[in-house]
């Protein structure tokens, strides 16, 4: 994952399964801290 400094995070994924994994793998759900605006675009 690329950090830009302003708090957003870009990756890319092949498709979406694969986009919510990697989303599913930070750290900051984990922990419960990803926002509820968070969310994965095409």
């Amino acid at each position: 994952m690329e950090h830009d400094g302003t708090g957003l995070s870009v990756t890319q994924a092949e498709n979406l399964e694969q986009a919510q994994a990697l989303v599913n793998s930070s750290p900051r759900v984990r922990d419960g801290m990803l926002a509820d605006s968070a969310r994965v675009v095409e």
